[in-house]
């Protein structure tokens, strides 16, 4: 079956192989059945004929849209019941056992202190 006989015109007799598809015609039809080869003989790899590739019917499908939201469970009255605190908190509750590692680490505990910042003046002061 052929989708168009454009594919043995001069601009695309090289493309996609349409030249073995060709000759693998001109075979079928000049000899007998038995004598006909639907594969290459000098290379197994590259056979003119491959297995069928089928295309949806779009025209149809276009006809049957559905929706690609699944159905879900109808949502609670109170919304607050939805949200999870156990997923993500922010506490201070890891405090004391972070400040034990640094016992246990050997690690000097220091407190955060403010670094004084340095400005990079382009062009000197007046």
């Amino acid at each position: 079956m052929l989708g168009s006989t454009r594919m043995f015109e001069d601009e695309f007799i090289d493309k996609e192989d349409n030249m073995k598809a060709l000759e693998g015609m001109l075979r079928f039809l000049t000899r007998p059945i038995q004598e006909v080869h639907l594969t290459d003989k000098t290379n197994k790899d590259d056979q003119l004929i491959t297995e069928y590739h089928r295309v949806p019917d779009t025209s149809s499908l276009s006809e049957n849209l559905r929706s690609c939201l699944q159905e879900s469970l109808p949502l609670q009255k109170d919304f607050t019941k939805l949200f999870s605190p156990d997923l993500f908190r922010f506490d201070t509750n890891l405090v004391p056992d972070s400040v034990k590692l640094y016992k246990e680490l050997d690690v000097v505990h220091q407190h955060i202190t403010l670094i004084p910042p340095t400005f990079e003046t382009p062009m000197q002061a007046l």
